[in-house]
């Protein structure tokens, strides 16, 4: 399973209100930033969930009829589809809010449109090499374009110690 690894933002959002306390907000980020640089406060990320990825080939189980087996794939042939299962663990005490992964689409495949799916979050694609993302509809968006990354967000807190799995299709080209 290949490891990602996590990804941080840090946002600055600036509003004006009437008691000031946007302008105390701003001058206390700078404050930190600053002795963040200085060395005399750390700035710490909020807790990340962790991420495995797996590639998979589904194979069918003859006697059993239609059935079929996931198995780890370990050699692609072109035209070939490959099933992604993305792991997304929070192994913390407390429960993650805001959740957000991002996964590169492989080389040297195609993402299958729409085939991304995850427990109620909001899937979208990034065409511009993960710059910006758009929701994935029930209709193609970019025929043209090319899906580079995939990008997973919870709307709910993903509870301590649970466990959510993605998936996504790709043909190997």
């Amino acid at each position: 399973m290949a490891k990602l690894k996590p990804r941080y933002e840090v946002r600055l959002e600036c509003g004006y209100r009437q008691d000031g306390a946007a302008s105390v907000h701003l001058w206390t980020f700078i404050g930190v930033l600053i002795g963040a640089v200085l060395g005399l406060c750390q700035v710490v990320h909020a807790a990340s969930p962790e991420v495995d990825v797996l590639a998979e080939l589904r194979v069918p189980i003859a006697e059993h009829g239609p059935s079929f087996q996931y198995v780890p794939a370990d050699k692609f042939v072109q035209g070939q589809e490959i099933f992604y299962t993305v792991r997304i663990q929070n192994s913390t005490e407390k429960s993650m809010s805001g959740v957000q992964v991002i996964q590169v689409v492989p080389a040297n495949t195609r993402y299958v449109q729409r085939s991304a799916t995850g427990a109620g979050a909001q899937i979208s694609c990034s065409y511009d090499g993960g710059k910006t993302f758009i929701t994935e509809t029930p209709s193609p968006i970019n025929q043209n374009g090319v899906c580079t990354h995939l990008r997973w967000d919870l709307p709910y807190p993903l509870a301590s110690k649970a466990v959510l799995l993605a998936r996504f299709r790709v043909v190997f080209q």
